[in-house]
């Protein structure tokens, strides 16, 4: 009788409790698993947390003491009461904190109430101006803009005028405009104009290249014609002309 207990549990043992606790290990190995994973995922995004905290108060500390670099160059200025380093500031203020218009506007605003606050205001409405005229035009229809440099402005400003008028004769829909290029902007990455250009992209090869013609048979430049200037980023129906001397 004992002899077939102990079989009996030796057949149940073999049949349920060893399958079951190989199941049981299964799905705590599982379970185990997922929630190690959990742990690494969570161990991961901590870390990517804390990699993006850091960046963003180390942008913030380099913002901030950009901002103290500058309103201690504007301090300085004003105490040198030289008007060069001043317009120079000024040049950086705009460039500089483009996205921060508040402290822009404040340093300015300083800048403005030194001794030579007339001749920065006028830089200024030159610079402002400029702005206003890149974002005036229509959206529609194709647009030549020629730029004349106010370093020779005298020389570049008549020759500009005239171009102005023999596109309008020539292009009669386009939108043509002569327009003043500032030194504060062409000091600018994407100007630094020092010949006479024209600027266009890929697919308007073609009228640049008639525009050279009419300006080269009306003999607007004696000494050097307009370099062509194909340029790789991307301003649609949009030709640029750039004015500097004869």
């Amino acid at each position: 009788m004992e002899t077939e207990k102990k079989s009996f549990l030796e057949k149940l043992n073999s049949k349920w409790v060893t399958p079951l606790f190989a199941i049981l290990a299964i799905v705590y190995g599982f379970i185990f698993k997922i929630n190690s994973d959990q742990i690494d995922q969570n161990t991961k995004n901590l870390k990517n947390l804390q990699t993006q905290i850091d960046n963003e108060l180390r942008k913030k500390e380099f913002e901030n003491n950009l901002k103290l670099t500058i309103y201690k160059e504007v301090k300085d200025a004003i105490e040198a009461r030289d008007s060069s380093l001043q317009k120079a500031t000024l040049i950086v203020v705009n460039e500089m904190l483009k996205e921060d218009t508040l402290f822009r506007e404040k340093l300015k605003t300083v800048l403005f109430s030194s001794t030579n606050s007339k001749k920065l205001i006028a830089v200024q409405q030159k610079i402002d101006q400029f702005s206003v005229e890149q974002t005036a035009a229509p959206l529609n229809g194709f647009k030549i803009d020629v730029f004349y440099l106010d370093d020779i402005i005298s020389e570049a400003k008549p020759r500009a005028e005239q171009i102005v008028s023999l596109l309008h004769v020539k292009y009669p829909n386009y939108i043509i405009r002569p327009r003043l290029l500032p030194k504060e902007i062409n000091a600018q990455s994407g100007y630094r104009i020092d010949a006479n250009q024209i600027r266009f992209e890929s697919s308007e090869r073609q009228i640049a290249n008639a525009i050279l013609k009419v300006i080269s048979e009306e003999g607007i430049f004696r000494k050097e014609q307009p370099q062509m200037i194909m340029t790789s980023y991307s301003t649609p129906n949009y030709i640029s002309i750039f004015v500097r001397n004869m």
